[in-house]
């Protein structure tokens, strides 16, 4: 059966949450024990033993994200928190996404510590859950889900620190022909260009943009993809499965994007061996020139 974009406000049904969802006094005091500040909030606030909480002022990508992790609780097994709650709320102007808490370790701060037969395991749960992200059937074009804007880093202008995973930025994209969407791949192929243009329009000549990009970046069909593959954005539960979180940057891209992002944005070389021989596909050459447009980014 076909998933639907949700209506906001989503509710989930009485019967499937854990406990009473929290009023938005309560969310607010929350974010003030938290010191959130007034931007958009991209990590989730604990609130109490069930749930956690996100929000941030309106409009700033949270219910997008929210949709990715409810599209993908709807269409497939693949582990990801549960999706309770979101809505507007008029008289502050702020969205609030309310999720379930997971409780474990961040895969980060734990793999040095795993023996070779508990990574072999982690990384044929991940190669499932992946294999599974790439079985639900494509709509075809090239862009966030629901045919929204591309929310990705590489798009959007942002991107995150390769060690802290922290979001810093540049100058914001706002040029919907690189923010789409996209309904070719050749399309998404230009924008790649134009967000060269973008940022730094001398550094990147002939050959790389008008040979490299339309020859290497070819022939990939559109799969679901969550963009952000790195150990923490991957919680390790006490029972050893893995459930995937910061959905943020995902939609339906092309085949190599996962991989290419995964291995370009990975600190641990032991963490990317695991990733590159057993939970995703290759895609060397698409790896390589996304790297060298990548700098950038980083100045």
């Amino acid at each position: 059966m076909a998933v639907e974009k949700p209506d906001i406000p989503y509710i989930c049904p009485a019967n499937l949450r854990p406990g009473p969802l929290p009023e938005v006094r309560d969310l607010l005091l929350a974010g003030k024990r938290h010191n959130a500040g007034p931007d958009c909030g991209k990590t989730p606030m604990r609130f109490d033993e069930h749930y956690d909480a996100n929000s941030g002022g309106s409009p700033c990508g949270l219910f997008q994200e929210a949709e990715n992790m409810l599209f993908v609780q709807q269409s497939t097994n693949v582990p990801v928190p549960k999706i309770y709650a979101m809505f507007h709320d008029k008289k502050t102007g702020i969205d609030f996404v309310i999720q379930e808490f997971v409780p474990g370790h961040k895969l980060g701060d734990v793999w040095e510590y795993l023996d070779l037969a508990q990574k072999g395991a982690i990384a044929l749960q991940l190669r499932r859950h992946f294999d599974e992200l790439r079985s639900i059937p494509s709509p075809g074009y090239y862009a966030g889900i629901w045919k929204q804007r591309v929310p990705h880093d590489h798009f959007t202008g942002y991107y995150a620190d390769h060690f802290t995973g922290d979001r810093a930025s540049h100058d914001p994209i706002r040029d919907q022909a690189i923010l789409g969407p996209h309904e070719t791949e050749e399309e998404w192929t230009r924008a790649m260009v134009l967000c060269l243009d973008f940022h730094q329009p001398a550094r990147y000549e002939l050959p790389v943009k008008d040979r490299y990009y339309p020859t290497v970046f070819k022939g990939h069909e559109s799969v679901f993809t969550h963009g952000n593959l790195r150990p923490d954005n991957l919680v390790l539960r006490e029972d050893k499965t893995v459930v995937i979180v910061d959905w943020w940057n995902s939609g339906w891209y092309p085949s190599y994007w996962e991989y290419s992002c995964a291995m370009k944005s990975a600190a641990n070389k032991d963490w990317t061996k695991w990733v590159h021989d057993m939970v995703l596909d290759e895609y060397a050459h698409e790896e390589a020139l996304m790297t060298l447009g990548d700098i950038v980014y980083r100045g």
